[in-house]
């Protein structure tokens, strides 16, 4: 909101007028970012914090970027630098030692007996 109402203001101070494009495919663009990309996206948040707990859902949110970034390498011909394919392997690390159920050492290997 404080974007839109700062962008409105610089845009009237420079004598511009703010114009909402109606070309198909800027309108179809905002559809897909207001229905999809943000009440279908959030929905699936909600469900996955159900699912799993908010404290690790919160670590889904690391895979924004690299979603974004693979689907721009498919579409729009992203090509990803050594640092970004680095980077792209940490986060995918990250994620998988966050995730992966690794037998806990120190623990003991034995239950106790019951107590009789």
């Amino acid at each position: 909101m404080y974007g839109t109402v700062l962008l409105f203001i610089f845009a009237m101070v420079r004598g511009k007028t703010p114009v909402m494009p109606t070309e198909p495919l800027h309108v179809g663009g905002l559809l897909y970012l207001a229905i999809p990309g943000s009440v279908v996206a959030f929905i699936a948040y909600l469900a996955l914090v159900d699912r799993v707990s908010a404290g690790r859902a919160t670590y889904v949110t690391v895979l924004f970027p690299v979603v974004a970034l693979t689907v721009s390498t498919f579409l729009e011909g992203y090509v990803w630098p050594p640092i970004g394919a680095t980077w792209l392997a940490m986060v995918l690390l990250g994620n998988i030692t966050i995730f992966a159920r690794l037998p806990r050492f120190g623990q003991p290997s034995v239950k106790p007996a019951a107590a009789e």
